[in-house]
């Protein structure tokens, strides 16, 4: 079954940094936020990726904005 990643942008609070959370179907994973701009959302995108042991890297999905600006969608090119 293919299956979109969506990344978001998590603010900084009073006790944790900033960050960025990558969501799918079968989980999700949230990293720093580095401050490399979109490529803090590759590697999140990566890293949950590696985590659900899917065998592909993230060269092989298409990346694109979501319509409310909240973060990204990565999908699986054809």
């Amino acid at each position: 079954m293919s299956q979109a990643i969506i990344t978001k942008f998590i603010s900084a609070t009073n006790t944790r940094p900033s960050r960025i959370k990558a969501t799918c179907w079968g989980g999700s994973i949230t990293i720093s936020y580095d401050y490399s701009g979109d490529e803090s959302h590759r590697l999140a995108a990566q890293k949950l990726i590696e985590k659900l042991g899917w065998s592909e890297d993230l060269s092989a999905w298409q990346m694109g904005g979501m319509p409310d600006n909240s973060g990204f969608a990565f999908v699986k090119g054809g």
